[in-house]
């Protein structure tokens, strides 16, 4: 329980929520369990706002009027309903006051499942990273509050709410236009083997993401027969003619294998470069045939059809990429888009779908149909 002496003076403390009417709650929880002997006179019911002790100040702001949201610095906010945040009041406006000088910058966040590619599945993801000492995050199914007559729920909107949007409401499942590219169960029952060196008289493929800025580049070596991965580099922050250097030696260490790139952008002069230097290169056009190699490798995950060691990075990035039906305006995209978050990387689920697809011949580009209906993972 907070103490008035915890808060020194010029505290500033928000809710934020998509809108007034949907800070009503907040506000009522708030009066409900805010220890009166904090507040030093009546709140502005006008103004939503709340007086504390040592001239501390709580404020309800609706994250639809962007004017509101203008302070010198935040030391605490809690944002509910967060899937309904847009990015920019979060990226542009909220952030940069919890980072200001002298402030606490503290934040609690809550809402239903977040929308790939959002700020709020970004901070998310990070939550999630055993490395970030910074953000801790969690999902709780509406089934784990004791609070709540879970029964009763499965007698009424369990019988008649379509089963997606049941899922989103109560499970946190992500909304009928999101969905995970690969399945979380279907990958870790692919995980299997180690890395290895190579193997005289072995066919290999190696699929190659070249980074961009702050992209690494990623480069997986597969055994053809057996569509395993065996070889896996990852260059970040490397010159351009050092990493030729490597993926050269790369494809002669392993047997001269086969490379897949993806050729577009700055990977033409690339491919040109590893060409003179030997390299049996195959340029793909990832923006044409992406999501074709995407939805090949998802099937050949679900079929067990793929092996691979259990890379750290490789998995996680592998479980968050996203399939995207609508844009960021909510407008039906015309072709699905698989993406990795807002903030994070897609290079090591490239690079394996390029391997992948030179497992398979690398010539057969027939596109599949996407599943109809995407598993939750």
């Amino acid at each position: 329980m907070a103490r008035p002496a915890s808060i020194v003076p010029h505290h500033r403390l928000w809710v934020v929520g998509p809108s007034f009417s949907e800070l009503d709650q907040a506000w009522e929880e708030i009066d409900a369990y805010l220890p009166k002997e904090l507040e030093t006179r009546l709140p502005l019911l006008d103004e939503k706002t709340r007086f504390l002790a040592n001239d501390g100040r709580l404020q309800f702001k609706s994250a639809d009027n962007s004017p509101s949201l203008q302070n010198v610095g935040l030391d605490w906010v809690w944002i509910t309903e967060a899937h309904d945040i847009e990015d920019s009041v979060w990226w542009n406006q909220i952030s940069p006051m919890l980072h200001s000088p002298g402030v606490l910058g503290w934040a609690f966040i809550e809402g239903k499942a977040p929308k790939p590619g959002s700020w709020y599945e970004a901070l998310w993801e990070l939550g999630q990273d055993p490395d970030n000492e910074d953000i801790e995050s969690w999902w709780f199914h509406t089934e784990d509050n004791p609070h709540v007559d879970w029964d009763a729920i499965l007698r009424t909107d369990g019988e008649t709410m379509p089963e997606e949007k049941f899922r989103e409401e109560y499970y946190a499942d992500a909304p009928t236009e999101y969905g995970k590219a690969f399945n979380s169960e279907a990958i870790d029952l692919c995980i299997a083997g180690r890395l290895e060196t190579p193997l005289s008289g072995v066919k290999y493929a190696i699929g190659t993401d070249l980074g961009k800025m702050v992209d690494p580049t990623v480069a997986i070596v597969m055994r053809k027969a057996q569509k395993r991965v065996v070889g896996f580099e990852r260059l970040l922050r490397t010159d351009w003619t050092v990493q030729e250097g490597i993926l050269t030696d790369l494809a002669k260490t392993w047997n001269d294998a086969d490379m897949y790139v993806d050729e577009t952008g700055l990977g033409g002069p690339v491919c040109d470069g590893l060409r003179k230097s030997g390299v049996k290169i195959h340029g793909i056009n990832m923006t044409r045939q992406k999501n074709d190699l995407m939805n090949k490798l998802a099937a050949g995950i679900e079929k067990e059809q793929v092996r691979f060691p259990n890379v750290p990075v490789l998995i996680k990035e592998m479980k968050q990429m996203r399939r995207i039906k609508k844009d960021k305006y909510g407008q039906d995209l015309r072709v699905e888009k698989i993406i990795a978050p807002r903030g994070q990387h897609d290079d090591c689920p490239v690079a394996l779908a390029l391997a992948f697809h030179g497992c398979r011949g690398g010539g057969d580009f027939t596109p599949i149909k996407p599943r109809n209906r995407m598993r939750s993972a």
